[in-house]
């Protein structure tokens, strides 16, 4: 599961989430979530040992 897809199921139903903009007027409280880092960790045998990634969350209300 990728950082997104679970960001999005866990902050679902508690309030608005956008990856881009609205594409109508904002609500007052939401959450936008900015992908920052998806790095595949690569070893000499170039199988990809750890996969990391990193989001920002930024709330307005």
């Amino acid at each position: 599961m990728s950082i997104l897809a679970g960001l999005n199921a866990l902050l679902t139903g508690s309030i608005p989430v956008e990856t881009g903009i609205f594409s109508g007027k904002a609500p007052d409280e939401y959450v936008v979530i900015t992908p920052l880092l998806d790095i595949f960790e690569v070893h000499a045998d170039d199988v990809p040992g750890l996969e990391v990634q990193e989001a920002r969350l930024s709330l307005f209300c």
